[in-house]
């Protein structure tokens, strides 16, 4: 039996989005020890060999303002606890956030980091947040790919640079894959 109450019908992977709970920091933490150092540096923007603290409490305890959506496989693990992919908005202002998504290395490239950003944008919008910035590292191919996706799906200027930011504003309904 799930221990999550917004378990839906998974996927044909096996998937199913949710919201993140304080029950999730052991799932965040095996995904983190899962992740090679090559996808720790380029979700962390650097070096890390613990999960940050800031970043668990604020993913999984709902710090003000922080909208998260995990993908769980449900295949694996039918009661949920085997996190592959995470997705979360971290207010920058009232009506502006940042976006972050992180991947499992085995579930990359399968539009898994898609579904979860799509969650979480469509929960922005809900909640009145009139645009998204994500900070892209030029070497992060699997995140620049992930931006271009995104930019098709709100019909937006292709990304170029860094800084990557999409006005929700004209989005009507759910994003499209």
């Amino acid at each position: 039996m799930p221990r999550h109450p917004d378990l839906s019908m998974p996927d044909e992977y096996g998937l199913v989005i949710t919201s993140a709970y304080p029950s999730d920091l052991h799932t965040l933490i095996a995904l983190f020890q899962r992740s090679s150092a090559t996808s720790r540096r380029q979700r962390f923007h650097g070096t890390v060999r613990r999960i940050p603290g800031r970043y668990l409490h604020d993913v999984a305890c709902g710090a003000p303002g922080v909208v998260t959506r995990l993908a769980r496989d449900v295949k694996r693990d039918p009661s949920g606890d085997c996190v592959v992919a995470v997705a979360s908005a971290v207010p920058e202002s009232a009506d502006r956030a940042e976006l972050a998504v992180w991947v499992d290395d085995e579930w990359q490239r399968r539009g898994v980091g898609m579904r979860v950003l799509r969650a979480v944008l469509d929960q922005l919008r809900a909640d009145g947040v009139r645009s998204v910035v994500a900070y892209l590292e030029p070497g992060n191919a699997a995140a620049n790919a992930l931006a271009r996706s995104l930019a098709r799906a709100l019909d937006a200027p292709a990304p170029s640079g860094p800084d990557l930011a999409f006005d929700l504003t004209h989005v009507r309904s759910g994003v499209r894959a």
